[in-house]
């Protein structure tokens, strides 16, 4: 129960870009959540959503995938992740 809580590392390219992206998703103990769904979202514009899976490594709760390429047609990033039947989402800086 409550909102999980996330640990955002990113792995930056040799031109200083996000190439990657590792997040942690714990409970309010601090006890990891593997079966969470974390995905990032990306807004076009025009209404559509690029989604990009995290892969989870259930050891420690961890999720880790690449980072959405930026695009002109870009209209934000967010992150969404799904513990059960609940989802939360939280804007993501670029």
């Amino acid at each position: 129960s409550g909102v999980p809580r996330l640990e955002m590392r990113r792995e930056r390219d040799a031109t200083g870009h996000t190439a990657a992206i590792a997040v942690r998703v714990t409970d309010a103990g601090g006890r990891p959540l593997p079966t969470a769904d974390v995905r990032i979202l990306r807004r076009l514009n025009g209404g559509r959503i690029q989604e990009t899976r995290l892969t989870p490594d259930p050891r420690d709760g961890s999720f880790r995938g690449a980072f959405p390429r930026t695009t002109a047609e870009s209209d934000g990033l967010s992150m969404r992740v799904t513990v059960g039947r609940v989802s939360h989402e939280v804007p993501i800086a670029e």
